[in-house]
């Protein structure tokens, strides 16, 4: 498999997370500079989010069970070594869920990066640019903001998704000739960051179309990993605690965010 640049999915799988661990009184400090980030950290398990195993459906699922219920099927975090690794601490999840939507308006819901900052959690600004038709891909920034009680911090960072499949009936026509079922996969990863502190992140999104009781569906599955460059107190503790909900809390907003745009 060819490797992507590093690129970071909307990281609010462990905005949660970082709001303790980085908190700090609003309007005390100011974004630093860009760190580039473009040597991959070492770990299998990342290596395994990317290899193509995550962008379909989990073997042995029921999907009457998932319906608008993400469910955990891999979630951790675990300690690293900073020379070693390049991450004191990494956590990572991989959840599904069905939702009672066509894919297509899931799956423009995901492509409209600009629109993210309007409905994902924390989300404040998600400009994007498309860098790329074949196959095609986006560079996108995301700011972060986190306020609570008088406290409060922001974060930016650089990402970049890339189409891996999209096959469906508008756009290749071969599917209506075998009757398969449309499928989408999207791959992003962290190429940039503006805090020293995240120094990797990235994850998959994977679509595809169902039928249940003569409706359309779309079984959905999302993975994500971070990666911290140095120690913060508390900081596996809020991961542990918060981590799988936010990552649920994501999965979430896209599909009322679907739901919204059909009616």
């Amino acid at each position: 498999m060819t490797r992507m640049p590093r690129v970071t999915a909307l990281p609010t799988a462990t905005a949660l997370a970082l709001f303790f661990a980085f908190a700090a009184p609003v309007g005390a400090e100011e974004l630093p500079a860009a760190a580039d980030r473009s040597e991959a950290i070492s770990s299998d398990l990342v290596d395994s989010l990317f290899d193509g195993s995550r962008l379909a459906v989990s073997p042995d699922t029921e999907f009457n069970d998932l319906l608008e219920t993400p469910t955990e099927l891999d979630f951790g975090v675990e300690r690293g070594d900073a020379d070693e690794d390049g991450y004191v601490t990494l956590t990572w999840s991989d959840l599904h869920a069905v939702y009672p939507v066509p894919l297509e308006a899931f799956r423009s819901v995901l492509l409209d990066f600009d629109s993210h900052a309007d409905f994902v959690p924390r989300v404040v600004e998600s400009p994007a640019e498309q860098v790329a038709t074949d196959p095609p891909r986006w560079q996108q920034r995301v700011k972060l903001s986190f306020r609570f009680l008088g406290f409060g911090s922001d974060y930016a960072f650089h990402t970049e998704h890339q189409i891996e499949f999209d096959r469906g009936s508008n756009r290749q026509t071969n599917r209506q000739n075998n009757n398969e079922a449309a499928e989408f996969g999207l791959r992003f990863r962290m190429f940039e960051t503006e805090t020293e502190t995240l120094v990797d992140s990235g994850g998959t999104w994977y679509l595809k179309e169902l039928t249940i009781d003569d409706a359309p569906h779309t079984y959905v599955r999302y993975t994500n990993f971070a990666a911290f460059g140095r120690s913060i107190v508390g900081l596996r503790l809020a991961l542990r605690n918060f981590g799988l909900r936010d990552v649920k809390s994501v999965m979430n907003a896209y599909f009322h965010e679907a739901i919204d745009r059909t009616d």
